[in-house]
């Protein structure tokens, strides 16, 4: 709160607290979520790959819509299991 003492530059600081910003200031990441988050993406992208490249040639293939819808079951069906 600004008082009539404070300016506005004093107020702000001064306002909320730094416990927001305590558990930010010194934190490393450790390597082991850094490992499994490089993990995550590299399975995305190759899973999106995966979806491309399939639905891709049921096109090439076929060019019906059809095909392509079937392919993309398919990719999300290995997807989930």
């Amino acid at each position: 709160m600004v008082t009539g003492t404070d300016t506005p530059d004093q107020a702000f600081r001064s306002f909320g607290s730094e416990a927001h910003h305590d558990g930010m200031t010194g934190s490393r990441v450790s390597s082991a979520r850094l490992q499994n988050a490089a993990v995550q993406v590299g399975e995305f992208a190759v899973g999106v790959a995966l979806a491309y490249a399939a639905v891709g040639s049921a096109w090439a293939l076929t060019h019906a819509v059809w095909a392509m819808v079937l392919a993309a079951a398919v990719v999300v069906a290995a997807a989930v299991v």
